[in-house]
């Protein structure tokens, strides 16, 4: 599996949902009081494993998580409504 093939199923798991774009896809969490976006991420249509750079970058766009909360979301130990509430808690977003 591609980094980017893992990074979709992570963002799925989570409720991000897919928006069009140009060389990158567009991933957003949608606040389902507002309809307005909470985040928003990109992943790339290329089937290329990305570095650790970039994919620091994807923690940090993801609301700041580390590289083993990344790993717990996907061996799917963390469910979407604990990640919302880690999101409240670390105060990227509010209520």
């Amino acid at each position: 599996m591609t980094i980017s093939e893992h990074k979709r199923r992570v963002l799925s798991k989570l409720g991000f949902t897919k928006k069009g774009g140009g060389k990158h896809e567009k991933w957003r969490l949608m606040d389902a009081s507002t309809g307005r976006p909470i985040l928003t991420t990109g992943v790339s249509r290329s089937n290329e494993d990305v570095g650790h750079g970039l994919l620091k970058k994807y923690r940090t766009q993801l609301g700041g998580i580390t590289k083993d909360q990344y790993n717990e979301i996907a061996s799917c130990n963390m469910s979407k409504a604990e990640y919302i509430e880690w999101l409240f808690e670390k105060g990227v977003i509010s209520h």
